[in-house]
């Protein structure tokens, strides 16, 4: 069977979809670039349609296998879901200027970026409580004005990145994460400079432990960090005492995954 014709009766079905269903709270696309550019073309308009008809879609998510650069639409159409929409995952796609109407999505609360240019991250204009940064550029400029932004409100904060961090920014960075007032999950996986002298790399684990936000419930510190989590076990006897005082369920991980779905 041809792609052709698979693709041809897939567009007939979303067609009938888009006419029939306008309750469609969740909505998660994963496109291919593999098909001829007028069965793109049928398939994205019919897309726009879907997305514009529902009532109130909440959470959406956009994986973009072959990388176009051309979205034809299908994230612009948002618009007319911008009073609804809570969530946005986005995972492997360069910038396109029609990210530009998630500025206007003033109710979003959940934004994971997955593997993308972090020059989406300039697109964020409201305060979340949910940020996840996997595996993008490190953009030392952006990300501490979003962390800024929304630090009254941030509750969970997934940081990963494969690129080595240098010193400075990587002092930023947490002293960031201790200013965010309500951070109740914390993922925080990233490569540090080699330049970074090891004596000098415990004083600022050190210092990380003792700044940890105490609201804080869930601590994924990834491999990289696993030689120091003796030391943010071992923290000052009046911190410690402090951090049981006012938490209850703490979970710091320091090889072992734990999934948390939120």
């Amino acid at each position: 069977m041809s792609k052709e014709f698979n693709i041809e009766n897939i567009i007939i079905f979303l067609k009938v979809l888009a006419k029939n269903i306008t309750t469609i709270s969740s909505l998660n696309l994963v496109i291919y670039s593999d098909f001829e550019p007028r069965l793109f073309h049928s398939l994205y308009h019919v897309i726009i349609s879907i997305i514009k008809s529902q009532e109130q879609l909440k959470r959406f998510g956009l994986d973009v296998e072959d990388d176009p650069t051309e979205l034809y639409g299908i994230i612009s159409a948002l618009e007319c879901q911008k009073n609804s929409l809570q969530e946005v995952i986005i995972k492997e796609c360069d910038y396109n200027k029609e990210f530009e109407v998630l500025k206007d999505c003033k109710n979003l609360e959940t934004l994971r970026i997955l593997n993308c240019s972090s020059k989406l991250l300039n697109l964020l204009d409201c305060k979340i409580s949910t940020l996840e940064i996997v595996d993008c550029p490190i953009d030392v400029q952006t990300i501490p004005l979003i962390l800024e932004k929304s630090g009254l409100l941030l509750q969970r904060l997934r940081f990963n990145s494969s690129d080595d961090i240098d010193e400075e920014f990587s002092i930023q960075l947490l002293e960031l994460i201790s200013s965010l007032q309500k951070l109740q999950f914390l993922t925080l996986w990233c490569f540090v400079d080699d330049d970074i002298q090891e004596v000098e790399l415990k004083v600022h684990v050190i210092q990380f432990a003792k700044i940890l936000p105490l609201t804080l419930q869930y601590l994924d510190l990834g491999d990289t960090w696993e030689p120091y989590i003796d030391i943010v076990l071992n923290l000052d006897v009046n911190f410690r005492k402090e951090v049981e005082t006012h938490v209850v369920n703490v979970a710091l991980v320091p090889s072992a995954r734990i999934v948390v779905n939120f």
